[in-house]
């Protein structure tokens, strides 16, 4: 009797042992149940595909639902044919990707890939960005690789954008750079030919010769002009215009230039907003697009041209890097021409780029209306395959009521003068004759070369100067600095600003500030007359 109670006493000491290990291991089963729960919440919901594979990368273990709809592709026929995702890879990427994956994963590694593009069974091309991490079992072996595949299309273009957009700024500097020491040239010319007609007979044959040149010089000018208005430094002067309008005041002029066998179509948007811009830049935007469609359809066809009222919320906007949310003025102009490649696409408001045959275009005209919208806080959409026409979308930000800057006044009739000027201008040949060509006005002109010899000039002379003429860019000082200094040796001077380019130091975006007169290179005689005569009130 004694061993029963001694026997039971130890089988129920077994049995409570039993019942607590059954109950830590029901325990460890609802942990092991929750933990897979939290594991199966956080992997199916994030956008980024998570994998484990076998460290052969022979099977896989685990592929999350996001693969369906990054890739396009079953989860399930991964599973049965675990290579079948780089069979999605495009072919110019695989090599790179397959040389970044090694055999077998040893070690507790970071294994980073190359960005690679797939191609969905829809046709859609995504970029995915891949990194991985050998995963080791409780006594340390690597036996799988856990990974994460994430689609960085939207990254991909927004900085693509932005080389883009870093390109074209970096060129724009270069192309303002150039016109202006290229306008300082051609000032040259110009004046230099005015004095020289004015020293001939009316009957001199050398009047022919000058003309060829002043024509010659007037192709370069139209060439600079170009370079600024790409480079947003060329001069404005804005109102609030109504695109409508504008086009229909164009059109017949646009009908000539396309030709008979095009067929112009314009449908004006109703009610349609209006826009800041100076009048004449529209026109140059239809003009080059015209003569660019005119050239995709060399045996005819048809030309759109549509106005309408957008507007652009910030989800839009983080797609398209020059985009801003507001309201704009769309202004469509579309072709049924040849179309582009995406190459040529890539290229298309490059200065000098063109598809054209030499001595058939400069290349500059697309990059001018992409200077003129920039210039004008727009931005510019151009749709094209080859074979299927182009349609080049602009957009302007609609305002209510005028802005910018007044119009200026009708200049008065160019005559000789009087009175003391003092000209500031670092390039040597044009102060030479721009001081003849104010003298030979009936000027008395002091030079100077820089703005320290201004200054000090000033600080030695006495004597009152009714006018200051300066560059506006010149080393040490720009041209308004100058004039702020002079104002207060010099009290009622009147002052007029000339340049190559226009500076932020006068203008805003190239848009004249109120009261500041400027005069742009290369300027004639009869201009240059005009504007002091403006500006001095005689």
């Amino acid at each position: 009797e004694a061993q029963v109670r001694e026997r039971t006493a130890e089988l129920e000491v077994h049995i409570q042992r039993l019942r607590v290990e059954m109950e830590e291991r029901r325990a460890a089963e609802r942990e092991i149940r929750a933990s897979e729960e939290r594991f199966r919440q956080l992997a199916e919901n994030i956008p980024e595909v998570f994998w484990i594979v076998s460290s052969d990368w022979q099977k896989v273990h685990y592929i999350s639902p996001a693969y369906e709809k990054i890739w396009g592709r079953r989860c399930e026929d991964l599973y049965e044919n675990p290579s079948s995702w780089i069979e999605a890879v495009v072919q110019e990427d695989r090599q790179a990707l397959l040389a970044a994956i090694p055999e077998r994963v040893m070690e507790r590694e970071l294994i980073a890939f190359p960005d690679y593009r797939i191609r969905r069974p829809d046709g859609a091309v995504r970029w995915i960005a891949s990194r991985a991490v050998g995963v080791a079992d409780a006594d340390g072996t690597v036996s799988r690789v856990a990974g994460i595949m994430e689609d960085i299309t939207e990254r991909k273009l927004l900085e693509a954008q932005l080389v883009q957009a870093q390109k074209m700024e970096s060129v724009g500097r270069l192309a303002g750079g150039v016109a202006h020491d290229f306008n300082n040239m051609l000032a040259v010319i110009f004046i230099s030919l005015e004095l020289a007609r004015m020293r001939l007979r009316p009957d001199d044959p050398a009047h022919e010769q000058l003309q060829e040149i002043e024509k010659a010089a007037t192709r370069s000018r139209d060439i600079t002009r170009q370079l600024l208005a790409f480079s947003r430094k060329q001069m404005i002067a804005p109102k609030a215009c109504n695109l409508n309008e504008l086009i229909a005041d164009l059109e017949k002029s646009l009908t000539r230039l396309i030709g008979e066998d095009i067929e112009l179509r314009f449908y004006p948007g109703q009610d349609l907003g209006l826009i800041n811009i100076d009048p004449s830049q529209i026109d140059q935007i239809l003009v080059n697009l015209a003569v660019n469609a005119r050239d995709a359809m060399p045996h005819g066809g048809k030309l759109t041209i549509t106005t309408a009222n957008v507007s652009f919320d910030e989800d839009y906007c983080r797609e398209h890097a020059d985009a801003r949310p507001g309201r704009y003025v769309q202004l469509s102009v579309t072709d049924d021409g040849v179309g582009m490649s995406a190459e040529t696409r890539s290229h298309l408001f490059e200065p000098f780029f063109t598809t054209k045959e030499v001595g058939k275009g400069t290349g500059l005209g697309l990059a001018m209306i992409y200077g003129i919208i920039r210039q004008n806080e727009g931005f510019v959409n151009v749709y094209s395959e080859l074979g299927h026409g182009t349609s080049f979308k602009l957009y302007f930000p609609r305002v209510e009521e005028r802005e910018g800057a007044a119009e200026l006044p009708e200049p008065m009739p160019p005559e000789r003068g009087a009175g003391r000027i003092m000209l500031v201008e670092d390039d040597e040949i044009l102060c030479r004759v721009t001081r003849a060509t104010l003298e030979t006005l009936g000027y008395e002109v002091t030079t100077a070369h820089s703005p320290a010899e201004a200054l000090d000039l000033f600080e030695h002379d006495s004597r009152s100067y009714a006018l200051l003429l300066t560059d506006v860019v010149m080393p040490g000082m720009n041209g308004r600095e100058l004039a702020d200094r002079c104002a207060a040796k010099c009290p009622g001077m009147r002052v007029i600003f000339m340049s190559g380019y226009t500076s932020d130091a006068v203008v805003h975006r190239g848009v004249l500030e109120e009261g500041v007169h400027f005069i742009q290179k290369p300027f004639s005689v009869r201009a240059l007359a005009s504007k002091i005569q403006e500006v001095l009130g005689k």
